[in-house]
């Protein structure tokens, strides 16, 4: 597993992106480890957002989508 987080507070104060990237090796699915499901990449990205309500409390918001490039595993 990798695992990205980079700040970006330099383009828009509080803002954060983020990337995940995911193996999944062969795995069995069956009792006796006769049938395998294949080996998988996974890609997930996301945005965070930071800031202040009210000057008082902090609030983050975040966005993500899981498996950007929609493989099946």
């Amino acid at each position: 597993n990798l695992y990205l987080d980079q700040d970006l507070s330099a383009l828009v104060t509080g803002l954060s992106a983020n990337a995940g990237l995911y193996y999944l090796g062969e795995k069995p699915i069956d009792a006796a480890n006769t049938w395998f499901a294949d080996d998988a990449l996974r890609l997930d990205l996301g945005l965070r957002y930071t800031h202040r309500l009210a000057d008082r409390v902090r609030a983050t918001y975040r966005l993500g989508v899981e498996n950007v490039a929609d493989t099946r595993y």
